[in-house]
């Protein structure tokens, strides 16, 4: 799956989906789409690229954390 900008700064939007930057031009739809998007990876095992995006990212969002 490519991400594309869904995760603009990984390191802290795989553990909180939630938080919201400037770059989120609708801060609630992009907040869902995070979170279906983390779901889709854990609940399908699906490998996941994009840009920022390094092997860390589904092991951070595994966790919960």
């Amino acid at each position: 799956m490519i991400s594309a900008d869904t995760m603009y700064v990984p390191a802290l939007l795989a553990p909180h989906p939630e938080w919201q930057g400037s770059y989120d031009q609708d801060g609630p739809m992009a907040i869902t789409t995070r979170h279906k998007l983390i779901y889709r990876v854990i609940a399908d095992n699906i490998r996941i690229s994009g840009g920022g995006l390094s092997e860390r990212v589904p092991a951070i969002a595994a966790a919960g954390r």
